[in-house]
């Protein structure tokens, strides 16, 4: 429960910062907004069941001015080195001004996680990392986004650990809200704020282009042999 809590602060902090620094709207921009769906009132039952089970989710809005197709990207940082690769689509993308992502996440093991897409598309990654203290946590930018470059949404982190000392007594205190506000791009946290293994996941917009499919759709069996029948 302490940890809803933790999250609960941290998004309406993020909600003030993010109002103020999207006051001014560029023609050809990109808004990114975060909403943690079991904080909901009506979702009391849903909250309990997952701080149970471990998981969390937080939902990722992109609201674009220009209807746009996009690449996601999964970017592994392991002690400041990055590895990024393109999640492939099974589908056809349509061009949309706006995009909503569903991400989950569960610590499997103290050293693997379990990160899921859930929308527009669902997919699950196993991703081999220490688990112990890490939150699905917002990227927020100063800088309002735009058709190009790359926009990170949303970063799974063990946040920024400090050792501290209260009343003679030692401990190590954490920080996640300290690495959001930065308001720095998930690539500089490792040299920032000496956070090890974390990974996040960014978007590439394409503006104008056109949508297409990531595999090549199959015929169905009456159709085949229609086809091999013409060909005979």
């Amino acid at each position: 429960m302490k940890r809803y809590l933790l999250i609960t602060l941290c998004m309406l902090l993020s909600a003030f910062q993010f109002l103020q620094a999207q006051e001014a709207e560029p023609e050809d921009s990109i808004i990114v907004s975060y909403e943690t769906p079991a904080l909901r009132p009506e979702n009391a039952f849903l909250r309990d069941l997952m701080e149970f089970q471990g998981i969390q989710c937080i939902d990722v809005t992109v609201k674009s001015t220009k209807p746009i197709t996009y690449t996601l990207y999964q970017v592994n940082n392991i002690q400041g080195k990055e590895t990024r690769k393109s999640i492939e689509f099974p589908f056809a993308q349509n061009q949309e001004n706006e995009i909503t992502f569903r991400f989950m996440s569960q610590a499997m093991s103290p050293d693997t996680a379990r990160i899921v897409l859930c929308r527009p598309m669902h997919c699950s990654f196993q991703v081999p990392l220490s688990t112990t203290g890490c939150i699905l946590m917002e990227t927020i930018s100063d800088k309002p986004y735009s058709l190009t470059g790359r926009i990170p949404l949303i970063a799974y982190t063990p946040g920024h650990k400090e050792e501290v000392e209260l009343n003679g007594i030692k401990g190590t205190f954490v920080d996640y809200c300290g690495v959001r506000d930065a308001h720095k791009h998930p690539t500089e946290w490792h040299r920032l704020f000496n956070i090890g293994d974390y990974i996040y996941f960014e978007l590439e917009i394409q503006p104008g282009t056109t949508p297409q499919f990531n595999f090549q759709q199959m015929d169905s069996p009456s159709e085949s042999s229609q086809k091999e029948e013409k060909e005979n």
